[in-house]
């Protein structure tokens, strides 16, 4: 009849409007937490929230409550920022064996050497920029999520909408998706069968067990170790914290891995932390530490903020060393999936 016509049509005018008011959240931070009314239909209550790293976008419709939408943003490399960027000044920076750079190289001086370059011709645009310490810092803050580390709760849930209360827990109870926390005071281990995908995961030590596949934030203050042939899809993120001096901390990547996001290490003492990158590494995003990387040999599509990168050779470390390594930023200057840059983008959908 004509009521149920009118509300088909309703409900047929709102998914549209729920196109083009995300639309209106990605290019208008100033409609993030307002309403926007629509002619002839309802009005949408729009929000952005972090979640981790991330941004998220959050639409609902205010008289018809399951009408809602809600998304990751991810962003564009700025055409300007460096795809290597180090603070070191007591090491030249070294180029040897099989080397592909592309895009700016930032650092304290205008020095590097190269040693038996198979392919030459792969380094191009060598741009130097005068390393400036203010950006440095800027690009190395350690940004601690907005998570309440609430008591953990029960729940038989598996997927958790975003429009929901946070659902925390203890340890990795069974196949999860979307808002929940998974927070430990001692240790979290992922297993290798787990689904997960958009959660958090918060304790001193992360250990992701080999051949894991899935989209997590890991937040710790000790360590994080990814075993050998892991993927972490987009939007992902290792991320370590050292709260104190005496503590060694790091993030190892093992062999085969892959890492969709954000890689980020902040010490207080520099000489006790680092990350370990084994062989065989891809990663697409940023890679971030104000201390040390260690590496065998990687592939990146973005960008690396770091003091040094040392390769790790058998008997011995040649520092601020690139070998066997491919740093470009062709993916993420047409892509959006950094946590912060322009022209920002849906990254992908959630509950």
């Amino acid at each position: 009849d004509r009521s149920n016509l009118v509300e088909v049509n309703r409900i047929n005018q709102n998914l549209l409007n729920l196109n083009s008011a995300s639309l209106i959240l990605l290019k208008d931070s100033s409609k993030a937490n307002s309403s926007i009314a629509f002619s002839n239909s309802d009005s949408l209550e729009l929000k952005k929230i972090k979640w981790g790293y991330y941004e998220m976008g959050m639409i609902r419709c205010e008289n018809m409550p399951k009408l809602k939408r809600g998304f990751f943003i991810g962003y564009q490399k700025k055409n300007e920022n460096p795809s290597l960027y180090l603070s070191d000044k007591e090491s030249v920076l070294h180029f040897s064996g099989n080397v592909t750079l592309n895009g700016t190289i930032c650092v304290p001086y205008n020095n590097w050497t190269y040693e038996n370059i198979r392919n030459p011709s792969k380094i191009q645009n060598l741009n130097w920029e005068k390393f400036n310490k203010s950006e440095f810092v800027k690009f190395t803050e350690f940004i601690a999520p907005d998570i309440n580390k609430e008591i953990a709760i029960s729940t038989d849930k598996q997927v958790n909408s975003f429009f929901d209360s946070t659902i925390f827990y203890n340890s990795i109870p069974s196949d999860l998706d979307g808002n929940f926390v998974v927070f430990n005071n001692n240790k979290i281990i992922v297993n290798s069968t787990d689904k997960l995908k958009n959660i958090i995961l918060i304790a001193p030590v992360i250990i992701i067990k080999s051949g894991f596949e899935g989209k997590i934030q890991c937040l710790a203050t000790d360590s994080i170790v990814v075993e050998q042939n892991c993927t972490l899809n987009f939007p992902s993120a290792l991320a370590i914290h050292q709260k104190k001096k005496s503590t060694k901390n790091y993030i190892k990547i093992g062999s085969g891995s892959i890492v969709n996001g954000k890689i980020q290490q902040v010490g207080l003492n520099s000489d006790s932390t680092y990350i370990l990158i084994e062989k065989n590494c891809k990663f697409n995003g940023e890679i971030v530490s104000n201390s040390k990387i260690f590496h065998e040999g990687f592939e990146l599509d973005g960008q690396i903020f770091a003091n040094q990168v040392n390769l790790l050779q058998p008997g011995f470390v040649k520092v601020n060393a690139l070998q066997n390594v491919i740093i470009e930023s062709k993916f993420c200057q047409k892509n959006s999936f950094l946590t912060s840059g322009i022209n920002p983008k849906i990254l992908s959908y959630v509950p």
